[in-house]
């Protein structure tokens, strides 16, 4: 698929991702944390962050601090200028806009 038809289609319907995705994300992050030592992560890179689903289910369902904590620190990454635009309403401060594989990192 085209990347351009894709990244529309996202950020076409960014507005309602949250509400027809969230539970479905929520069982997938729940298998994950089960797999992974998940308290003993520290810094976690959602690649394809969408709008900060992830984010929200560390802080209010595994209570973990909010970034800028020492204890925490999470960064989003997302093609969807759109999802980005939603996840930083969210508080989230580490985000980016971007493509997998062209990271904005040094």
């Amino acid at each position: 698929m085209d990347d351009d038809i894709l990244i529309n289609s996202y950020n076409k319907n960014a507005p309602l991702y949250d509400k027809k995705f969230h539970s479905l994300q929520k069982i997938k992050y729940q298998l994950m944390l089960k797999k992974l030592e998940w308290p003993e992560i520290k810094n976690w890179l959602d690649i394809g962050c969408g709008t900060g689903l992830l984010y929200e289910y560390l802080i209010k369902e595994k209570h973990l601090k909010e970034p800028g904590a020492s204890e925490f620190q999470y960064y989003g990454i997302d093609f969807s200028k759109e999802m980005i635009a939603i996840a930083k309403t969210k508080g989230i401060k580490h985000l980016f806009t971007g493509n997998i594989s062209q990271l904005p990192f040094n």
